[in-house]
């Protein structure tokens, strides 16, 4: 989700799908990584929410980033 603001936020979750809480935090810490590597900060005030699905515990992590840059690029965000 995105929505516009004054400043920068950003917020993981991930699905109780995913499995245990060990498993839901790995996740959550793989996809804050992309997003930390993907995401050009300083350039656009916005909030972002971000959801942790199954997938991201069995990607690739270069896969996770190209998805996730393509998922910000659809949003009109700046990636690095």
């Amino acid at each position: 989700m995105l929505f516009e603001g004054e400043s920068e936020k950003f917020g993981f979750a991930a699905a109780k799908s995913i499995g245990s809480v060990a498993k839901r935090n790995r996740a959550k810490r793989r996809l804050r990584e992309a997003f930390r590597q993907t995401y050009k900060f300083g350039s656009k005030p916005c909030l972002v929410i971000a959801i942790a699905g199954p997938e991201c515990l069995t990607m690739d992590f270069q896969e996770l980033k190209s998805k996730l840059a393509q998922q910000l690029s659809d949003l009109g965000l700046p990636i690095s």
